[in-house]
């Protein structure tokens, strides 16, 4: 049973895929949203192009107040 529910996890995770990136331009890992007064900000890292592991020099903010722009 347990390998059973191992492998079904692990289908489920090859199969997942998102639809509509938010962020398609630069590679933006580890997103904490924040909500305030109907403005939703996304602060993201920010990978340089040419790290290695990891080299961020700056965050990225996002926002938008109706969730489509």
């Amino acid at each position: 049973m347990k390998h059973l529910l191992l492998l079904a996890a692990a289908f489920t995770a090859a199969t997942a895929s998102a639809q509509n990136p938010v962020i398609s331009a630069v590679y933006t890992p580890d997103p904490a949203p924040y909500v305030h007064d109907g403005t939703v900000y996304l602060f993201v890292d920010h990978d340089e192009d040419d790290a290695v592991y990891f080299k961020m020099k700056d965050w990225l903010l996002f926002s938008t107040t109706d969730m489509a722009n």
